[in-house]
């Protein structure tokens, strides 16, 4: 699955690598003598050293959709592992701003009888991802256990913003500032993801049905 979207999308994650020069947000970390292309590296090195640590022990599964993502489109993986954790940083606003920033995120469900009409739509007026191109992506997993679904995310992102399976189970994602330090971890888009693909529905935590009780500790 990473393969594919990293060889559909080769031209737009890549032209998102490189417009990591324009970002202000990574660029303010940038101390002022050292050269951007080193600091580029050193940048892709320590995500790197934090992040696939974090998906080997936690998600082994979507460390493997990363590095297909970074094999399709020609990139090393250091490259994706910064594109993506820039959700995380850009998210935690300590040292990088006086004031809140203009923007928020709004979400909404329609939701009753299962029928064409059911919906849920995400308005973002706020992107806190780098300038990178969004996609609306087919996914599925590849065991039969698995729940197909239709993902809004980013062209470099493993994880999943907001999106539906065919269980009609939507999660939205609204991103709020991070205030509280922590060790590294998978993404929440990565746990969206991962819930899409494994929940049919969120239930009372006192459910008694064992695909029930999966979601009610995965959702």
């Amino acid at each position: 699955m990473g393969l594919a979207q990293g060889a559909a999308l080769r031209d737009k994650i890549r032209g998102t690598h490189q417009s990591m020069r324009n970002l202000e947000a990574f660029r303010m970390e940038q101390p002022w003598l050292l050269p951007y292309p080193l600091f580029l590296k050193l940048a892709e090195r320590k995500s790197e050293q934090m992040l696939v640590p974090a998906l080997r022990q936690e998600n082994p599964a979507m460390l493997a959709r990363l590095e297909g993502i970074a094999e399709g489109a020609g990139l090393p993986l250091r490259s994706l592992c910064l594109l993506n954790a820039m959700e995380a940083f850009i998210a935690s606003m300590s040292d990088r701003t006086t004031v809140p920033l203009p923007g928020a995120c709004s979400a909404v469900a329609v939701r009753g009888r299962p029928d064409p009409r059911r919906r849920a739509d995400h308005r973002e007026e706020f992107r806190l991802s780098p300038a990178g191109p969004t996609l609306l992506r087919a996914a599925r997993k590849l065991s039969d256990d698995g729940w197909r679904s239709l993902d809004f995310a980013v062209a470099p992102q493993a994880g999943t913003v907001d999106g539906m399976n065919e269980k009609g189970l939507a999660i939205t994602l609204n991103y709020a500032f991070v205030t509280d330090p922590g060790r590294p971890n998978p993404l929440v888009t990565m746990l969206i993801a991962d819930a899409l693909a494994a929940c049919a529905t969120v239930p009372r935590p006192s459910s008694t049905s064992p695909r029930s009780r999966i979601g009610a500790r995965a959702c």
